[in-house]
């Protein structure tokens, strides 16, 4: 029985040489990944869609902590900016523009080279 086992455990240290050396040589498929991926939407990315997002784990990961606290605070300086160019655009679509800065009559609008191409 003792010589079985042996025999045994040599032929599986000769089949790992083998491969390991390679001589038996086996290809293998590409690595393809079973997790989900992190997708975020392809419009415009809000606060939400940051804090839905999920990452996969993995052997050697970043704190979940410190990921988690960048995602809020990212999502919510997205909302923040978000809800201002709202009120800002509702401000501009209030106002009406001013006498300034609307066009002058063409007659009064100034050459825009001033007197290029005079002779005097």
């Amino acid at each position: 029985m003792t010589l079985i086992q042996v025999l045994v455990v040599l032929a599986v240290v000769a089949a790992v040489g083998a491969v390991a050396a390679g001589v038996v040589r086996g290809e293998l498929a590409e690595p393809s990944s079973t997790l989900p991926d992190a997708e975020l939407p392809p419009a415009p990315l809000r606060g939400s869609d940051l804090a839905q997002v999920r990452f996969s784990l993995a052997l050697r990961c970043y704190r979940m902590s410190q990921v988690d606290e960048a995602l809020d605070r990212a999502g919510a300086e997205l909302d923040a900016r978000d809800l201002q160019i709202q009120r800002l655009r509702a401000q501009l679509d209030q106002q009406p523009a001013p006498l300034d800065q609307q066009p002058a009559p063409l007659e009064q609008q100034p050459a825009p080279f001033g007197d290029v191409g005079r002779d005097g």
